[in-house]
């Protein structure tokens, strides 16, 4: 079985944080994680310079063609992994405030049912789960 059958999920908009954590595993897996969290020491030793490059390989190999460039533009596995974090961060951010102004706002419409209500209002909850998104309670009261 090659790497690439483990996990060959490519990177979008809608599969950033369930890719995060899976990215992480895989490179942990593959004694990559280290060299993209760290970085190369300076200087490089040729072992860092070769997990380095198979480290950027990895990453940009699951990429969708969108986010390509940042693959292209950075220096490092390092690099590459702080930009996408950068750029999914801010993405994360409006999707949370998106899916919080949906729950703030559900109501249920005089046509609905109350399963219907509920199933509607139980889809959230996986989007806010997915977001990382978690509650004390606060929201509630």
């Amino acid at each position: 079985m090659g790497s690439d059958s483990i996990f060959a999920d490519k990177l979008t908009d809608q599969n950033a944080p369930k890719w995060f954590g899976r990215m992480m595993l895989f490179l942990m897996r593959e004694a990559l994680w280290d060299i993209v969290t760290k970085g190369m020491g300076n200087p490089p030793t040729d072992e860092e310079r070769k997990a380095d490059i198979r480290a950027r390989g990895d990453i940009g190999l699951r990429l969708s063609d969108e986010h390509l460039g940042l693959a292209a533009s950075a220096a490092s596995a390092k690099e590459l992994w702080d930009k996408l974090k950068a750029t999914f961060a801010a993405k994360t951010d409006a999707r949370k405030a998106a899916i919080f102004e949906s729950l703030l706002g559900l109501k249920k419409s005089a046509k609905e049912s109350i399963s219907q209500y509920i199933a509607r209002a139980k889809q959230i909850f996986p989007d806010l789960k997915e977001c990382d998104v978690t509650s004390d309670g606060s929201l509630v009261h």
